[in-house]
């Protein structure tokens, strides 16, 4: 851990060319401070433990820049966990700017795991899980972490900046397909549990604190009584959570 702690500190490093970073505007310092600020109590609210990340470890990127060297944009606007960084192209719409900032910030605060490259001289570490999502040979639970990002990133600017009415009106940009999906197994899991949870946001919940904590037993389990046994890994291989099983039936013996 102590090459991401040095990464971390120091900031040397990144996927970005140097010259496309802007300096950020004294309102843009002030919008970084507020969200920082409000955050760590965010994240503890789903038992997170959150990282102290400071306004050098966010970088703001100038889009036209970037499109002028041939690249694309987006694939700059990120949580970097190898350089622990967050790069975001601002735009005019600080409403806009915020939800980006704000979920690539939850990324940075979701559960990560670490290995180390035996065959390399320095030990070094490598990413295996961020949230939900576990990386190697193929990219596992992306979706499912993406949008439970979102839905945390939505929770927050409507918790901290008192604008329910964002959602309501589709003014959220990021990730709306994988929140949908995500919204459609919570409201099944509701139905199929509806003596354990007694609303859709205890299910959300269950969803979040896997987020921050690592564990995916109790999701695992969840998703495997509700839709049948092997949902979850049939779902982590395909993003598909109606198995060949299907929906668990009214008297169907419950996984355990």
């Amino acid at each position: 851990m102590s090459d991401f702690k040095d990464t971390f500190d120091k900031q040397e490093k990144h996927m970005f060319k140097p010259e496309w970073e802007k300096e950020k505007t004294p309102d843009q310092e002030r919008m970084i401070s507020e969200v920082l600020e409000r955050l760590p109590d965010f994240v503890k609210k789903f038992g997170g433990n959150p990282v102290s990340i400071k306004s050098k470890n966010i970088h703001f990127l100038d889009a036209e820049k970037i499109k002028a060297d041939g690249e694309i944009k987006e694939n700059y606007i990120q949580y970097d966990y190898n350089n622990q960084l967050v790069s975001i192209c601002p735009t005019d719409n600080e409403s806009k700017t915020i939800e980006v900032l704000v979920h690539e910030l939850m990324h940075f605060n979701s559960f990560m795991s670490v290995g180390q490259e035996e065959k390399h001289v320095s030990k070094k570490g490598y990413n295996t899980r961020v949230g939900f999502s576990i990386i190697g040979e193929k990219y596992l639970l992306n979706d499912l972490n993406e949008a439970v990002t979102q839905e945390l990133a939505m929770r927050f600017i409507e918790d901290y900046y008192k604008n329910p009415y964002m959602r309501k009106a589709g003014e959220f940009v990021s990730r709306q397909s994988e929140v949908s999906r995500l919204n459609e197994i919570m409201d099944k899991i509701l139905m199929y549990n509806s003596k354990e949870f007694k609303s859709k946001e205890e299910v959300f919940r269950i969803f979040a604190e896997s987020y921050f904590s690592g564990n995916l037993m109790k999701i695992g389990r969840l998703m495997d009584k509700t839709f049948g046994k092997g949902t979850f890994r049939h779902y982590a291989e395909t993003g598909d959570y109606l198995n060949n099983s299907g929906p668990r039936k009214r008297g169907r013996k419950k996984y355990k």
